[in-house]
């Protein structure tokens, strides 16, 4: 039986680990009767982040820093994460300043209320009807990313937030990291086993 509805997912190497904790559970507490968990993974035993780990562990609840070990070279950090998931959903937090953490609210609100009765792939989106663009890009640039995006993926392609739940054929994260290129050969995988992807609009903002 599942713990929590939701495991989420970071690798604290490439995130600001004390202020995104911090707002991720006071995002993520203010949805109501919310069972969570926040899966942090770090490639080595890392005094610093293990010490920040220790010291917010009195402050929220069920977090928990996991150290890749040698045997497990050969999977990512984010496959670790999705693995030692123990919740419905995993919902991976990428790094990507473009989209506010608060937006993460959005993504919590349709997971309480999904099915989880067949593989699925919720994402943030940009170009989902709904969705506000700040400082819109050069016209030509839109033109060719909504190109990319509604015929080449038909999905967002860089996503911050993604959540799939425990369904989700676990072959399918063979090598997905943090990095675009990954995110997108990942999507592009989802779509080639005809898996369902659901997109939340979300507020983004171009420099």
């Amino acid at each position: 039986m599942k713990k929590s509805l939701i495991s989420f997912i970071l690798n604290p190497t490439q995130i600001s680990v004390p202020l995104t904790l911090m707002e991720l559970d006071a995002y993520a507490s203010k949805h109501k009767n919310l069972r969570y968990e926040i899966i942090l993974v770090t490639e080595i035993e890392n005094k610093k982040t293990r010490s920040i780990v220790q010291k917010f562990s009195s402050l929220i609840n069920n977090l928990e820093l996991i150290v890749r070990q040698p045997i497990d070279q050969n999977r990512t950090p984010l496959q670790i994460g999705i693995t030692q998931s123990r919740s419905v959903w995993s919902l991976i937090i990428r790094e990507e300043d473009h989209t506010p953490l608060q937006e993460i609210n959005k993504i919590i609100a349709a997971l309480q209320y999904q099915q989880q009765e067949k593989p699925e792939l919720i994402l943030s989106s940009r170009y989902s009807a709904g969705a506000y663009t700040q400082s819109p890009q050069n016209k030509i640039r839109q033109t060719v990313e909504t190109y990319k995006t509604r015929y080449l993926v038909k999905s967002e392609k860089n996503p911050r937030f993604l959540a799939v739940n425990h369904h989700f054929p676990k072959e399918l994260f063979e090598g997905i990291s943090l990095h675009p290129k990954s995110c997108l050969n990942f999507l592009q995988k989802t779509q080639r086993a005809k898996i369902q992807i659901g997109q939340i609009p979300v507020f983004h903002t171009h420099r």
